[in-house]
């Protein structure tokens, strides 16, 4: 039988840039491009959000999310084979008086550094994504599931 292909994964996990998709109280999809970085020790996701954005209002009202994280389009002539994973989970905030909150900024700040002027505004808030569950496609029907606890281990790995 297949094998989820770890090294791929990884890759995937390695990225800064991802798709958060949210809903709103109606029950209306809304999809946004986010900057994320993962947390050290963990597969949970973390995101700097302004309360400003539609997204952020979303995960403040309704915490159930999903985050798809895609090979970049290189041009091949079906990109269905394009690795791709999409992560199903909640979102919650860091209470910035929280010892959390500082070990949070310091490992977000360490992946994505230019990000450090927006901690300073004040509409800007910490939030952590745990992954409840992953689906992983390795390309045109090659899809497989991912634990919490494998993609701990391989997001860990990926990151060592």
């Amino acid at each position: 039988m297949e094998q989820v292909d770890r090294d791929t994964v990884g890759q995937l996990l390695g990225a800064r840039w991802a798709t958060l998709a949210s809903t709103n109280a109606k029950g209306t999809p809304l999809a946004s491009q986010v900057a994320i970085a993962w947390d050290e020790g963990s597969s949970d996701v973390l995101m700097h959000l302004s309360t400003l954005a539609k997204h952020t209002r979303n995960v403040l009202e309704h915490p159930a999310a999903a985050i798809s994280i895609s090979e970049p389009d290189d041009g091949r002539d079906d990109p269905q084979t394009l690795a791709r994973i999409s992560l199903d989970g909640t979102v919650s905030v860091f209470d910035r008086e929280s010892d959390a909150y500082q070990a949070a900024a310091r490992r977000y700040l360490e992946q994505l550094p230019l990000a450090a002027p927006r901690f300073d505004f004040g509409d800007f808030n910490l939030f952590s994504f745990d992954v409840m569950s992953a689906q992983y496609v390795g390309g045109f029907a090659r899809a497989f599931k991912i634990s919490p606890q494998e993609l701990h281990q391989i997001a860990t790995g990926s990151r060592a």
